[in-house]
């Protein structure tokens, strides 16, 4: 039981740094098509009635950004909503296809978790122990 507890934790936790990539690369096709219709932050925030803060938040990664909100987004910037979320898309699709390739056997996502878990002189410890 305790080694479905570590590998969901290790899913669990690999789930949400995916998250944080796509939301960012989503922001930074925001702020690249922004750019590209010379708008500032605060302008392209009156267009859709939101304050600079929240945009930033977008524009950083920080925070999720529902579907109606990114629609209206690619409207206000003349774009497709594909061409918004191509970069994301294309990150997920080749992470998931990793996952497939070298990440399907339990012993080797549980190995996975232990050494996460390692401080970085056991790391180098292990890593020099495999390579001989």
């Amino acid at each position: 039981m305790k080694e479905i507890q570590e590998t969901d934790s290790f899913t669990k936790s690999r789930h949400l740094e995916k998250d944080k990539e796509i939301t960012k690369l989503l922001g930074d096709e925001i702020v690249n098509n922004r750019l590209l219709k010379n708008l500032t932050q605060k302008e392209l925030g009156n267009l859709l009635g939101l304050s600079v803060q929240q945009i930033q938040k977008y524009e950083y990664g920080e925070t999720n950004i529902s579907i109606y909100r990114l629609i209206e987004i690619a409207d206000v910037l003349n774009i497709s909503m594909l061409n918004l979320l191509t970069p994301a898309l294309r990150t997920y699709y080749q992470s998931q296809e990793k996952e497939e390739h070298t990440l399907t056997d339990p012993v080797e996502i549980e190995i996975i978790g232990k050494i996460n878990k390692l401080n970085e002189s056991k790391k180098q410890a292990l890593l020099s122990l495999l390579s001989d």
